[in-house]
């Protein structure tokens, strides 16, 4: 198993190597004692080793390092030894520094260090070319160097930030699929289970009243216990179907119809449907004019929707009510207009999913759709489906 060294120690490390590499041009100069004519002597040894061993502050003390740095080699500089490898030190601490401070403070820092070691290289025989040459070296490496990391720096944000924006789209499409998969469970639900207890709960209600209409005596009977007790069944489970739905829906979104798993409804199942209804007790007059020839699968199966949605709600806020159903053709779509009285509750057409879906249905295909109560006492449901988004639908009551 591989183990990683301490940072510290690593620096320590390079410390005492960047010693070594400073310190071994001079080494047969200590050797030999340090003669005249030497290119050091004994404080040139300690301050090359000083500034070797400086590196190992980097890490704690980073500002430290920079400065310590610089200031032996301005000093090994002024005492007028020959250049080295230890020349490179400053460039070192250079890197380190604008790896620690903002870039605003790099100039700054560039600055006050080039002039010094200016005056330094230049303290003992100070020439023009000598102070250009200077002067080119270190603001040259200095700027390349800032740059250098800058736009290393600038990478790193940027691969970051792609990478980020690239870890939310995968969760907010994530989130987006779930979303969907809610509303279009919600959808299917409310419109396929909701609409089949509505209609157990009206069928179980007429039921029991006719039984009760045939038999005079007031002695308990046990079909209409079952009657009664089915209806109060199909009831409760509307009102948990409801709120289901409502948790499925938390998600919400107006979208387009997803592709459901039943065959989409046409448009002559509106016939079906009419029989079904008057079938369940419902007191029902409709005027289907299905004669359009060209009818698009999506508008064919939302006015089916519609309709019967809004049948269901009649039946399900307004059971004892007439319901008037109006299907007509416009030069460039359908009208669907439904409507039935409001019992003495205010009923008549509920402000719950049921019309919400509606609405989406007929706003994901461009349409119309208008519902709520009228002064003439009666609730009605109006729509507008065109056979192309293009077309505009008229706005109003036919």
């Amino acid at each position: 198993m591989s183990t990683r060294w301490p940072p510290v120690l690593l620096d320590v490390l390079v410390a005492l190597a960047l010693s070594v590499t400073f310190f071994a041009p001079h080494f047969r100069d200590v050797a030999r004692g340090f003669p005249p004519g030497a290119e050091v002597d004994p404080t040139g040894s300690v301050l090359l080793i000083a500034c070797g061993l400086a590196f190992a502050l980097r890490r704690p003390w980073p500002g430290l390092y920079v400065g310590i740095t610089v200031a032996i080699v301005f000093v090994y500089t002024a005492l007028g030894h020959e250049p080295g490898p230890v020349f490179l030190a400053p460039t070192i601490a250079l890197a380190v520094c604008f790896t620690t401070v903002a870039p605003r403070y790099w100039f700054p820092i560039l600055l006050t260090c080039g002039v010094g070691y200016m005056i330094a290289l230049n303290w003992q025989n100070p020439t023009l070319g000598s102070v250009l040459y200077t002067a080119a070296l270190w603001f040259g490496t200095g700027g390349a160097l800032a740059l250098g990391i800058s736009l290393y720096r600038n990478n790193l944000i940027a691969v970051t930030r792609r990478a980020e924006h690239a870890e939310r789209t995968r969760e907010q499409e994530a989130q987006r699929q779930v979303a969907d998969e809610r509303i279009r469970i919600a959808r299917e639900l409310h419109d396929a289970v909701g609409h089949r207890l509505a209609t157990i709960s009206l069928q179980a209600g007429v039921a029991n009243h006719l039984a009760g209409a045939a038999r005079p005596t007031d002695e308990p009977d046990p079909t209409q216990e079952a009657l009664a007790a089915i209806r109060q069944e199909s009831t409760d489970a509307l009102r948990e179907l409801r709120t289901t739905v409502g948790i499925l829906r938390e998600h919400d979104a107006t979208e387009a119809d997803r592709a459901p798993t039943d065959p989409a409804p046409r448009l002559e199942d509106l016939r079906s449907l009419v029989r079904t209804m008057g079938a369940a007790g419902m007191e029902l007059r409709a005027e289907l004019d299905l004669s359009t020839a060209e009818v698009p699968d999506m508008v064919a199966a939302a006015c089916y929707r519609v309709v019967r949605e809004a049948l269901t709600n009649a039946a399900r806020h307004a059971p004892d009510t007439p319901v008037t159903l109006r299907v007509a053709p416009l030069p460039h779509g359908l009208e669907i207009d439904v409507r039935n009285g409001l019992e003495a509750s205010g009923g008549g057409g509920g402000q719950g999913v049921g019309l919400l879906g509606m609405r989406e249905r007929v706003t994901a295909l461009g349409g119309v759709f208008e519902a709520g109560p009228e002064p003439s006492g009666s609730f009605r449901v109006w729509a507008v489906l065109p056979f192309d988004r293009a077309v505009a639908p008229p706005v109003g009551a036919s």
